[in-house]
């Protein structure tokens, strides 16, 4: 059941919205590489490589062996699938709140 439900999670939230909501917090967008909306065969593969490139430990260092590797830091989904992640038209970067500022950025 939990294999459903993260399934249709991840391929509904990125088909329909073009973001999960840790996307949506980091500020990225799932588009295809021309910039449009991503297509359903494009969330479809994404969603269904993630099962191997990010949901167990062999897939996960498949997953960052091809994140390192690639220009575009692309997971194998991304490569099968040709979408990539980027930041929308965002007017500023994401700042860290003051109190974590202090501490990480000094």
């Amino acid at each position: 059941m939990w294999l459903g439900t993260f399934f249709l999670y991840y391929f509904l939230m990125e088909y329909l919205l073009g973001r999960t909501i840790g996307k949506w917090i980091l500020g990225l967008k799932v588009t295809e590489m021309d910039g449009s909306k991503l297509t359903l065969r494009g969330a479809f593969v994404r969603t269904l490589l993630r099962l191997f490139d990010s949901e167990n430990l062999l897939g996960a260092l498949v997953g960052i062996a091809c994140l390192l590797k690639t220009k575009r830091r692309q997971r194998l989904g991304d490569l099968a699938a040709a979408p990539c992640r980027r930041r929308p038209h965002l007017k500023q970067r994401w700042r860290p709140i003051a109190p974590l500022r202090d501490v990480c950025c000094t």
